[in-house]
């Protein structure tokens, strides 16, 4: 798949897969600590039915490294400049784990950019008193996430599956080559603060103040939402309480499936959205 790159206002470069020629457009957001090719299964199938955009936030990917602030906040003004550049038309707004946070203060902060939402498993969703937040934040500082061990790195992308792929195999050895990467300090700020942020601010509150149609996605196996040691309620439990605070939202449980189930069951995520976003 052919990468595009382009600058915003800020001079931070964005990179970025674009297919499809629909004069509506669906911009997917990744996770933390993943990068555009979360979608790598699903961007071919939709640019039959929409213009579909993957990007890389700052620090991650091949988008530009350098001390950025890497808060929700400011991946969402990203988002922001990134549709005023490409001067887009209202888009639909796609995003997975931490990207579904991103793409709910978008839709939030500038409701007039965002036609639709679909949401792949958000983070936001949980609230963690300061005890809780103290305690998790140990296992994802800076030192943490810059020793982590190939074992470790290995076991936590695969704790994102309720069965691991064969073909997810590279996310294990981008993420163990990542540590020889001389921007390899900027990733690993970039993730103990941005999930120091996502702990901290929390979006389910908000979750009644979206107007636009939500399409939800949750794999019933999921093992990282909600924190199953600090918060021992089922995914399902709290995907039909978290939708059932939005006005216009259509909730997809899936079978068998775990955090990344755009990767894990492309199929059914690509039915689904492609019907989604020709209604």
């Amino acid at each position: 798949m052919i990468e595009h790159k382009i600058k915003l206002k800020s001079n931070i470069e964005i990179a970025y897969f674009d297919l499809g020629k629909s004069s509506e457009t669906l911009i997917c957001i990744h996770g933390l600590g993943s990068n555009k090719k979360a979608f790598s299964k699903n961007i071919d199938y939709l640019s039959h039915y929409i213009r579909v955009i993957a990007l890389d936030l700052p620090n991650y990917g091949n988008s530009s490294k350098g001390d950025y602030p890497p808060t929700l906040k400011f991946f969402s003004e990203i988002i922001k400049d990134f549709i005023q550049e490409l001067k887009l038309d209202k888009v639909i707004l796609c995003g997975h784990s931490m990207g579904g946070q991103i793409a709910i203060l978008t839709a939030l902060n500038f409701p007039d950019m965002v036609k639709k939402l679909i949401l792949i498993a958000p983070a936001g969703l949980e609230k963690f008193n300061q005890d809780e937040i103290k305690r998790i934040e140990r296992y994802f500082s800076f030192e943490a996430i810059k020793n982590m061990s190939k074992e470790q790195i290995e076991y936590n992308v695969k704790l994102n599956f309720y069965q691991f792929p064969d073909d997810a195999q590279f996310m294990i050895n981008e993420r163990i080559e990542l540590s020889k990467n001389p921007n390899f300090d900027f990733y690993c700020l970039t993730v103990a603060r941005a999930f120091q942020d996502m702990l901290r601010n929390p979006v389910i509150d908000f979750l009644p103040q979206i107007n636009q149609p939500v399409l939800m996605f949750f794999g019933k196996n999921d093992e990282l939402i909600p924190n199953n040691i600090l918060h021992p309620t089922t995914t399902e439990n709290l995907a039909k309480e978290s939708c059932k605070k939005i006005k216009n939202c259509k909730l997809v449980l899936i079978d068998n499936c775990g955090h990344f189930l755009q990767f894990e069951k492309p199929i059914i995520f690509n039915q689904e959205v492609a019907e989604f976003v020709r209604n």
